[in-house]
């Protein structure tokens, strides 16, 4: 399946999260590791002029998940980079792209075409045009406290590395990991699926996780029925889930190669790996310049799939690769 990739004409710069509360720190005068205090303002003062000079875009994603922003200094400075442009939830960007790959494979196309404004809620070009005097930024209220969402990444971290350590006892390689890791994929759809039915059925509590549970089956299923695939139903959207055509979607690739490498190899995980890895996933194809932690640039760098993808991964450490780019541009 030949993939069509449009990128944006301004380029699309996105910050991990570490970076985005480094950033905080610095403008509440509580940054105290020299070396970012030497780093962290140049960074941020280039990309908001570049963002300022309509030369580059740096859009908000997921980090609300990651970043306890409940007050008006982080607010500011979210705001003052992406000038508004956010990026859809991933998993609204995860379902785009398994329509369109699963709509290709049943009309047996050569090729998809996967576009930047399918990732964002209005066209970033257009909306860094509008003459703005206010930039709404709403702030709902957080559903968990600091020390809850610490405590999920702290599981989420030590079930992947339960898993890692099972991986490394029964000695898999990296391919087998990886066909486990798209088979999961359909196993993870049907499990949800068949336990919200009993949830429905049988007992009377139903709640809204149970409904998204739900959804997680019936939606594939659904498109792939409005779709006209053959066969009908569970059997049909079975085999497209078992495709090389599925395995070809971008988030899907990226998502189930990683967690394959990481799984696979010697090094602990580390708590905020899951999220790192999800956001990535679903944000690498659209974007033109990453900055992320060191073990992520690492998995994306052997997997080539910054190549593949043609963005240009940094880290800390890479600050005057970085500033050469930025400053180039």
């Amino acid at each position: 399946m030949k993939i069509n990739l449009i990128k944006c004409d301004i380029p699309i710069i996105w910050l991990d999260s570490s970076i985005i509360i480094k950033i905080v720190k610095w403008k509440g005068n509580s940054l105290k590791n020299k070396s970012d205090l030497k780093t962290i303002p140049e960074i941020y003062n280039t990309i908001k002029k570049l963002v300022d000079e309509r030369k580059i875009i740096c859009p908000i994603a997921d980090q609300r998940e990651e970043i306890y922003w409940n007050d008006n200094l982080t607010l500011d400075i979210l705001s003052s980079l992406s000038e508004g442009t956010k990026f859809k939830f991933r998993l609204s960007i995860e379902k785009y792209q398994v329509q369109q790959f699963m709509k290709a494979y049943i009309e047996k196309s050569e090729g998809v075409t996967i576009s930047y404004l399918h990732a964002f809620r209005r066209d970033p070009i257009k909306e860094l045009k509008e003459d703005k005097k206010y930039i709404v930024m709403v702030n709902m209220p957080k559903m968990e406290s600091m020390p809850e969402v610490e405590q999920k990444k702290e599981n989420l971290k030590n079930k992947l590395e339960n898993l890692r350590i099972d991986v490394q006892k029964r000695k898999e390689s990296f391919k087998q990991r990886l066909e486990l890791e798209y088979e999961g994929c359909l196993a993870a759809i049907m499990k949800l699926g068949s336990s919200s039915l009993k949830k429905l059925f049988i007992q009377r509590d139903f709640s809204l996780e149970n409904y998204n549970n739900l959804l997680a089956l019936a939606e594939p299923l659904s498109w792939w029925n409005h779709f006209k695939g053959e066969p009908k139903g569970l059997n049909g959207l079975r085999g497209f889930y078992l495709s090389d055509t599925f395995k070809e979607i971008p988030i899907i690739e990226i998502k189930c190669k990683i967690f394959a490498k990481i799984l696979t190899e010697s090094t602990k995980v580390k708590p905020g790996d899951v999220m790192d890895i999800e956001q990535v996933s679903a944000l690498l194809p659209y974007c033109n310049y990453l900055i992320l932690d060191r073990s992520m640039k690492h998995w994306l760098l052997k997997l080539k799939l910054d190549e593949k993808y043609n963005t240009n991964i940094f880290i800390m450490s890479d600050f005057d690769n970085l500033m050469a780019v930025l400053n180039n541009i």
